[in-house]
Order: structure tokens, then sequence, then C-alpha cells
């Protein structure tokens, strides 16, 4: 298959997009790849399209992830991790800080079904 760059850059709005990309890197870059001075403020400001200039959508899924900045950093954390030789290091690894995740976990979700807010399709 070949890809055509030039047809691809002409598509309506995606040199917006890429001319975007650095700026967005830049800001955000460093945030991610060390999570521990990544902000609330900061996090759900990368989630707005306004300011990450290319994905919609995620401030719907990824703004409960904020109530807990510790889990999220943690969670980060692990994602940008690049000592995995194989992916059974990201399991073990995973695995040991999941349980010290985990009864937060059920205590949210335990708070969720007795406020209401957790519901059944």
């Amino acid at each position: 298959m070949n890809f055509d760059v030039q047809k691809a850059l002409s598509l309506p709005g995606i040199d917006h997009i890429v001319s975007k990309r650095d700026e967005v890197v830049h800001r955000f870059g460093p945030l991610f790849r060390d999570p521990s001075s990544l902000s609330q403020q900061d996090y759900l400001d990368f989630l707005s399209f306004q300011h990450n200039h290319h994905w919609t959508g995620l401030e719907r899924l990824g703004r409960p992830a904020a109530d807990n900045m510790d889990n999220l950093r943690n969670a980060i954390a692990i994602l940008v991790s690049t000592h995995w030789s194989k992916p059974s290091d990201f399991q073990s690894e995973l695995l040991q800080r999941e349980e010290s995740c985990y009864d937060l976990t059920l205590w949210n979700m335990s708070r969720s079904r007795s406020e209401g807010s957790f519901s059944r399709g």
C-alpha cells in the first residue's frame, strides 16, 4: 500500500493539526514524560481539543481520571516507562502497582454505586 503524503496534507484541516503538533508536544510532552509534575489543570487542558488540536471527545472519557491525580500520575508513569524488554515485564510492573491501587478503585466504585451514578445498561 502506498501512502501519498502530499495528498494527505491537502485534506481540509490537516495542515492546522500538523502545524500545531510541535506546540502541543512542547507543552505537554515534558509533563507526560515526567508525570510527577503533571497538574490537574494541565491534564484537563490536554483533554481539550482547544489545547491538543488533534483529538475530540477525550474530555468525556478522561475527565474522571483527574479525580485522583496520584493514580493518574502512577498510571502514566507505567505507560511511559521504557525499561520493559518484553510484554511480561510490563505485566509484572502493572501487577505490582495494581495492588496499591486496588483498594482505592474498589472504594471509588462502591462510592459511585451508592451515589447512584453507576448505572447498568
